[in-house]
């Protein structure tokens, strides 16, 4: 009995720290927005790299969005990475709109290189200026977003910048996954620390938006360092910030929206794509996320109806004790929760469904590990990816480090 009192405190304890830590509460606080604009002098030239693939229905919005940035010398490269959609034919009507855009069409990937990585390096050797943003296929900017985001590296004197953007969805099931994701990934990697130099092993950065000075992005030895990484832009954010490079990272405010995945399997695809590759394929990360994803979390909303039964059944000093404690655990839980919950403007009772989103996310790591270790590999966009040369490339990015 004590023992599991201590347990459902250890729990309750932990929420609690979530909900009121400063560099918790501090990451919904970092926020790039429209309005934030500081004249920095004429703004050099910048190139748009973005890799696209099977992304024909996104396109005449996002690429558009991109092309008609109100900055004064901005090229556009689109990569096709071998489509097996419209998607050439939508970027060959937009070349005949937009006259900064340039489509490259992309060839087959060397060995050793997964495919996002490989047509991203492709638009950068086709790249001339010094500064050059990495970013997705289907993002939206708004018109501003990178006049404001190089305006703020100047005046701070950055390497790098890095945005993330405000998720839109189209199911519910989407929001479910994405808002759990983003609360499990800003606990892990709060954005204060992520900024901060003393804190070496804590960096992230966001492919939706990664502008960067080409002579820091050249010093960490670019894509190529990274080319058989899943999660790219974790891996090159760790690199810059393992370089000495100044990197900031903060949420896109009303610069840039995505739509991450289009109902239920593409968003079960896609994150069963990183779960495991995000563990860097450890088995002791696994298994402690299903420990603690299932006990500290999924489970909170079980303990505190079983607590309720037992205080009425058998009211006592212990049934009481469970109660309090289950109840602030799934109070706090939700205070924690409704941080990302209202950055993605969901309604207020989708802070409390963080134990759905923790259940949903346990069932697509678990997929993500079986398709590892027993079916051959990852998948995405129709490519299954070996996992000998993804944990290859883990290792000896963990080496370096």
């Amino acid at each position: 009995m004590i023992l599991c009192l201590l347990a459902l405190g250890a729990v309750a304890g932990f929420w609690l720290w979530v909900a009121l830590a400063t560099v918790q509460r501090a990451t919904f606080r970092q926020v790039l927005k429209s309005n934030d604009s500081t004249p920095a002098g004429e703004l050099p030239a910048v190139t748009v790299i973005v890799p696209a693939r099977n992304e024909a229905e996104m396109l005449p919005t996002t690429i558009p969005s991109l092309c008609r940035q109100d900055h004064p010398a901005v090229a556009v490269i689109v990569v096709d990475d071998q489509s097996d959609d419209s998607s050439a034919e939508v970027l060959q009507r937009l070349t005949s709109e937009f006259p900064n855009l340039i489509v490259v069409h992309g060839i087959d990937r060397p060995v050793g290189w997964l495919g996002k990585n490989w047509a991203v390096q492709q638009g950068f050797e086709r790249a001339r200026t010094d500064w050059i943003l990495f970013t997705d296929a289907d993002c939206v900017f708004h018109p501003a977003a990178l006049r404001v985001g190089q305006e703020l590296m100047i005046r701070q004197g950055l390497d790098v910048l890095s945005l993330c953007p405000r998720p839109t969805f189209g199911h519910f099931s989407e929001a479910i996954g994405v808002s759990g994701l983003m609360t499990a990934l800003t606990m892990i990697i709060p954005i204060k620390k992520a900024n901060d130099p003393r804190y070496p092993d804590v960096a992230l950065a966001a492919g939706a938006f990664i502008l960067v000075r080409r002579a820091a992005y050249e010093r960490i030895g670019g894509h190529a360092a990274v080319r058989a990484h899943m999660t790219e832009d974790l891996a090159i954010g760790r690199r810059f910030k393992a370089a000495g490079e100044k990197i900031q990272l903060c949420l896109a405010g009303d610069l840039i929206t995505t739509r991450m995945y289009e109902g239920f399997a593409d968003m079960w695809e896609g994150l069963s794509k990183n779960a495991f590759a995000g563990m860097d394929f450890k088995e002791w990360k696994f298994w402690g996320l299903m420990a603690g994803g299932l006990l500290g979390t999924f489970l909170v909303p079980f303990y505190l109806l079983g607590a309720i039964i037992w205080l009425i059944r058998l009211p006592s000093f212990y049934s009481a004790a469970a109660l309090i404690l289950s109840s602030v655990a799934f109070a706090a839980m939700s205070i924690a929760h409704s941080r990302s919950t209202r950055w993605l403007r969901l309604p207020w009772w989708h802070a409390l469904l963080m134990p759905l989103s923790a259940g949903l996310y346990l069932l697509i790591a678990a997929n993500s590990y079986l398709q590892y270790h027993l079916r051959g590999g990852n998948v995405w966009k129709g490519r299954r990816y070996d996992p000998k040369l993804l944990r290859s490339a883990t290792d000896q990015s963990a080496t370096s480090r």
